[in-house]
């Protein structure tokens, strides 16, 4: 066996320990282990800190980057730790740790019969967006590109079965989206990381940015309704608003695709500057190392 595949099965061994060490522990206690671990990784993460410092740079944002990286980091762990625990919990108590605003706005959506095209991003805790609503009942669908290493592959299916989310594989990503939408089902979809392919060049936080077409071909070849929501994280918990896009329809498909990009990278942008310390910036999002 290789030093590669040695080092990748002692990961996810670690893993699988991580994972039945929070499950046997509360809540409060699985995020204050996760930060002590996430401290760990910041002695190892000199790569994604360097692509910060230059995000953060290229945007002019007014952020103190160490103090930035230090809640990034946290925030993450707590992502890991939290989508753990939530999936072994019931929609009765998941209830009570959020505050949701909109849901109509997502369920006349649907009284429409196109199917729900749900846009979010890595802001907060995104992995409970699939968990809050595929434990409410509905069906949801998300894009899944799977991973080289098998363990991990199972492992993850594993954990969105108990989250009642189907997932699409990358492969067969149009096909998988379109049918999901024409049986009027909930598509997740995160837009807003680099797609490093021959994609529109967007503005994002006010700097122009490759950004992934298939959400808006999505959109029109299905007539579903777009809708972005993101799980923000508050004081006492989660908040999760529904807000349906809006955007100019155009005549020419190249300018309807633009209308509808356009349209979500100024929703990203406005939530990303609301809520700065909860976005991953550690993403090489306008391809400054590319």
């Amino acid at each position: 066996m290789s030093l590669k595949k040695i080092k990748r099965k002692l990961v996810y061994r670690i893993t699988l320990i991580f994972i039945a060490f929070f499950r046997s522990i509360s809540l409060k206690r699985a995020r204050k282990i996760a930060t002590y671990v996430g401290r760990l990784l910041l002695l190892f993460s000199k790569k994604e800190k360097h692509i910060l410092y230059a995000n953060i740079a290229n945007t002019s944002f007014d952020i103190f980057p160490p103090r930035l990286i230090k809640r990034l980091v946290q925030n993450m762990m707590y992502t890991f730790a939290e989508f753990i625990k939530m999936a072994y919990m019931d929609i009765e108590d998941i209830r009570s740790m959020f505050t949701v605003k909109g849901e109509d706005v997502l369920k006349t959506a649907l009284e429409r019969g196109k199917g729900v095209l749900l846009m979010t991003g890595h802001i907060g805790n995104w992995e409970l967006l699939g968990t809050y609503l595929g434990k409410s009942g509905y069906k949801v669908n998300a894009i899944y590109r799977k991973p080289s290493n098998d363990d991990y592959d199972s492992l993850i299916r594993r954990f969105r079965a108990l989250n009642k989310v189907k997932l699409i594989e990358n492969s067969d990503s149009w096909n998988g989206s379109i049918d999901a939408l024409k049986k009027n089902e909930i598509l997740i979809v995160l837009a807003d990381q680099n797609p490093k392919n021959d994609s529109p060049k967007i503005p994002f936080l006010g700097k122009e940015a490759s950004t992934p077409k298939g959400p808006a071909l999505f959109a029109i070849k299905s007539k579903a309704t777009v809708i972005c929501s993101f799980v923000i994280r508050t004081k006492k918990g989660f908040k999760i608003e529904f807000k349906e896009l809006e955007y100019a329809d155009k005549k020419s498909l190249k300018d309807k695709i633009i209308s509808i990009l356009t349209a979500l990278n100024d929703v990203y942008s406005d939530i990303i500057r609301k809520y700065p310390y909860q976005w991953v910036w550690f993403h090489d999002r306008w391809g400054l190392f590319s």
